[in-house]
């Protein structure tokens, strides 16, 4: 009954997020999107769902079961929307012209796609490892993580005690330990099961959503190269298996990302996309503090974008926030009422800001830490101390060429500035820190690109051109895929 219970807690989470997602996804898109509304809305289900939680804890928690309730109304509310919005949608689409026939995949498309699968199998295996062999998670783990989800569960009405020292990081927000919280109530019991279930969930999802969202922009080839290449990147399965809170904050930028990747390329018949990505911006802000950065640097890429391709900016804008304002709400409740102001805005002073951003030393640090760690980030599979993924990512660049697709660089101008903007605002925040800044750039700056990388990938493949094979289709003549 244990399992059948957490199972349910699942089953919640992901209904919800399944309902939401097909409220908001445009149905004159093409078949093979729906992999990708697939892919997103388990994510997006927990994020929903952890903020449900919140409610419960602060409301409802001295009712036996009432947790249950609460997550039975939001899915009940999540139907509601999805059947309101199907009736008008079906109206839509009777006017839309018929969609293109589908064209067979061709041979080599299914030997990547086993091969894909096979590195998806031997990643699993290698995460399941790295849990057993540390089934408490490691350092921020046990530190921020887990604790919060204990404090959640058993606190009663002492459960705000963990806003206050000596925890450290009390501002942090609360999408990771609320779920863990959420499904222990399910469970009826506190067990390592659960938070070992989510780390190895978080980088599957990722996966996911990247080959679903390369399928559709660039097709099957390009998707299950992507994928392969995040595989190879060690760090992203080590962090995530040592239960950090850095794995969901990278799966709701690079899903924030895709959307816009889609949005870019169908403009009209993606209007409602925007909602989905001011949400996903908005369950990034509620994982971790970047995720607050994250969401204004989209708002301006968004604005960017929106200006460059003369769209109308007000319905773009409001439509993004329609999506991110529930879960800026829920972190400012959180902030304004319990965890108070950053630790790394305390004791600040004007000289001090101004002595550490003119040392020219801490710029030399952190440029070279930056150049060091981006040399070794894609280090799963090393010739000696030379990673070999880089130069074969640059090999495959040439031959493939750039796309000459102004859908396509419209996205890639979207990534890029987003993940400049990050970059640099990652940059700032070591440049004003009062810490010790070779503590902080060797515990932290592994973690801050991994926050990237997928989404760099992404950005990567999305201004390459997608491989071609022509085969002969059903009628006369042959057909060119992706």
């Amino acid at each position: 009954m244990t399992i059948l219970w957490l199972l349910a807690g699942f089953g919640f989470s992901t209904l919800t997020g399944l309902c939401l997602v097909g409220a908001c996804w445009p149905r004159q898109l093409p078949r093979r999107s729906r992999w990708l509304a697939g892919s997103i809305a388990i994510g997006l289900g927990l994020g929903i769902s952890s903020c449900s939680a919140l409610v419960w804890r602060m409301w409802f928690w001295s009712m036996p079961w009432s947790f249950v309730f609460v997550d039975a109304v939001l899915l009940a509310g999540s139907v509601w929307l999805w059947r309101r919005r199907g009736r008008s949608q079906r109206r839509e689409l009777a006017t839309e012209p018929p969609s293109d026939p589908p064209v067979r995949a061709a041979a080599v498309d299914y030997a990547l796609a086993v091969i894909l699968g096979l590195a998806i199998v031997a990643a699993s295996v290698a995460m399941v490892q790295t849990c057993l062999r540390h089934p408490h998670g490691y350092d921020d783990a046990w530190a921020f993580w887990n604790v919060k989800a204990k404090f959640l569960f058993y606190g009663q009405q002492r459960w705000a005690d963990m806003f206050s020292p000596p925890l450290y990081h009390v501002d942090y927000p609360l999408l990771l330990p609320l779920n863990i919280a959420r499904l222990w109530c399910y469970q009826g019991s506190q067990s390592t099961q659960v938070p070992q279930v989510l780390a190895m969930l978080w980088p599957l999802l990722i996966v996911a959503v990247l080959v679903a969202t390369m399928a559709v922009c660039q097709g099957v080839r390009s998707a299950c190269l992507a994928g392969l290449v995040l595989l190879a990147t060690r760090h992203l399965l080590t962090y995530s298996s040592w239960q950090y809170a850095d794995a969901p904050l990278s799966l709701f930028m690079l899903t924030a990302l895709g959307l816009t990747s889609l949005w870019c390329r169908w403009p009209q018949k993606g209007r409602s996309l925007l909602v989905l990505i001011g949400s996903s911006a908005g369950c990034a802000a509620w994982t971790k503090n970047e995720g607050l950065l994250f969401a204004l640097v989209l708002f301006l890429a968004l604005s960017s974008v929106a200006a460059m391709s003369r769209r109308p900016l007000r319905p773009v804008l409001a439509r993004y926030l329609l999506g991110l304002a529930p879960f800026l709400l829920v972190v400012l409740v959180m902030k304004l009422t319990y965890a108070g102001s950053s630790e790394l805005f305390t004791d600040q002073t004007l000289p001090g800001l101004v002595a550490r951003c003119t040392d020219w030393s801490r710029h030399h640090d952190i440029i070279m830490w930056t150049v060091r760690s981006v040399h070794h980030l894609p280090d799963a599979d090393r010739l000696g101390e030379v990673p070999i993924l880089l130069p074969l990512l640059m090999l495959y660049a040439l031959c493939a060429g750039i796309t000459r697709s102004r859908a396509d660089w419209q996205a890639t101008v979207a990534l890029g500035l987003t993940l400049l903007l990050m970059a640099a605002g990652y940059y700032t925040i070591y440049l004003i820190a009062h810490d010790n800044l070779t503590w902080h750039l060797r515990t932290s700056h592994g973690r801050l690109l991994m926050h990237l990388w997928p989404s760099a990938v992404l950005m990567i493949f999305m201004v390459l051109k997608a491989p071609r094979s022509c085969q002969r289709g059903q009628g006369s003549g042959r057909q060119c895929i992706n």
